[in-house]
């Protein structure tokens, strides 16, 4: 994955790893929230010693359905050859679970890589739902891919309302880099009164250059908008692409000033991209708290 990033001037960005923060004009604060992910309950089946199937359900992400289940990730992933992406789940389509023995001897378990993950920061909406936010930084050596975490809100007696998984918005977290995941409760029975955020799961990547392509920024313009940013721009995949890409993420995230995000919107681009062509695309971010003082962009492209 390649992580360019929004700057006044028009110049290509190179095709690598790299987060640049640009200023952005501050703007009021609340807004309507926007839609980011889906939120699901929390997986509980039990593994099998025989294959078994399961039907994909909203909000599923391959780590948490390999964890629940007790097999790994990699065993999961060998099983079900026929998911072209596997970030984007298709809904109501079976996997084929592996036998736990088999799973172990297919490949080892993946060591879940430690990762910093922020505190959850919520934001109530006039309808009563709630947003939620954190940030999961990667301060080790190398990438790591498929970061699920588990929301929890609590009521007055320290008892959960209300659980949801969510994955990060991007496949690959580059080390050294800081990505948002965010999710979204709807209203609730009894108000909330505090929120935790854990680290469901995440797994090293391992030859991500044969699954993520170089993609760079060509050139991109911010424009503010009341309690938001709207970003036009263009970007290709790189001349030195070995295929072409069919899966490319567009993320906008807007800063406060204490460098926490406040927002975020993913553009999901699902056509084909060859190396060198220019592409556009526009999206439209909103802050659910607080003022915005910069943003970022990332690109990530897969074939």
């Amino acid at each position: 994955m390649a992580l360019g990033a929004c700057a006044p001037a028009s110049a290509p960005s190179a095709p690598t790893a790299g987060i640049i923060r640009t200023w952005a004009p501050p703007t009021v604060s609340l807004t309507p929230p926007f839609p980011v992910g889906t939120a699901a309950v929390v997986l509980t089946p039990t593994p099998s010693p025989t294959p078994v199937t399961y039907t994909i359900a909203s909000g599923d992400t391959m780590t948490s359905i390999a964890i629940h289940f007790g097999v790994s990730l990699h065993a999961l992933e060998a099983a079900n050859p026929g998911i072209p992406d596997y970030r984007f789940l298709p809904i109501g389509k079976q996997l084929l679970i592996p036998a736990t023995a088999s799973a172990t001897s297919a490949a080892p378990t993946p060591t879940p890589m430690p990762l910093e993950v922020s505190a959850a920061r919520c934001f109530p909406t006039p309808t009563g739902a709630t947003w939620c936010l954190a940030d999961v930084r990667n301060p080790g050596t190398g990438p790591v891919e498929d970061v699920t975490l588990q929301f929890t809100l609590y009521d007055d007696a320290n008892r959960p309302l209300a659980v949801q998984v969510e994955s990060l918005p991007l496949g690959l977290l580059p080390a050294g880099v800081s990505l948002p995941a965010a999710t979204f409760f709807a209203p609730l029975e009894r108000p909330s009164r505090r929120a935790q955020v854990n680290l469901v799961g995440d797994v090293a990547a391992q030859n991500p250059q044969q699954r993520y392509l170089p993609v760079e920024l060509v050139g991109s313009q911010a424009a503010a908008l009341q309690g938001g940013l709207e970003l036009t721009g263009q970007a290709r995949l790189s001349a030195q692409a070995s295929a072409p890409a069919s899966h490319i993420s567009v993320l906008l995230v807007l800063y406060d000033q204490a460098g926490q995000a406040v927002g975020l919107r993913v553009l999901q681009i699902d056509e084909t991209w060859r190396p060198g062509e220019p592409h556009s695309f526009s999206l439209r971010a909103y802050a659910l708290g607080g003022q915005i003082s910069n943003h970022a962009l990332f690109l990530e492209a897969r074939p």
